[in-house]
């Protein structure tokens, strides 16, 4: 029944690129600072802002309220905004991405600071994976 009886294959998930597979494994110094905050750390490369008309909270057993895992009702939608953010704000979402992919240092640090503020990454050790993984994805992305 799985994979229509073998006639499906699919290839092998190839290992990711460092630093990104060593902050996935544990052998990155800053492996648990990732692990702990990784929702932080993939907000920080989106493009836009999940929504939806209703968001559906539970409450456990004791009262306390929670988010399952995308339990929405109505419609659902992506919160794009403006290409160019708005006069005196910071770079967010899509339009991280329209700053350009320049190699320069003071590209990166104003890519790393537009990333992190938005997301509440200050340490500068959060500040470091962030530029990194920028580093990683304009090396395997053209711009």
């Amino acid at each position: 029944m799985c994979c229509a009886s073998g006639k499906v294959k699919l290839p092998e998930i190839k290992t990711p690129p460092e630093p990104l597979n060593g902050l996935l494994i544990g052998t990155d110094p800053d492996s648990n600072l990732f692990l702990k905050s990784i929702r932080k750390f993939n907000s920080c490369f989106q493009m836009t802002s999940f929504g939806a008309t209703e968001i559906i909270k539970n409450n456990s057993a004791n009262g306390q309220q929670f988010n399952s895992t995308f339990k929405i009702k109505g419609q659902v939608y992506h919160r794009v905004g403006s290409l160019l953010p708005m006069h005196n704000e910071p770079h967010k979402f899509l339009q991280i991405y329209f700053m350009g992919c320049e190699d320069s240092e003071s590209a990166l640090v104003n890519r790393v600071d537009a990333r992190c503020s938005y997301n509440n990454l200050n340490s500068p050790f959060a500040r470091r994976i962030v530029g990194d993984l920028d580093a990683l994805l304009n090396e395997h992305n053209n711009c």
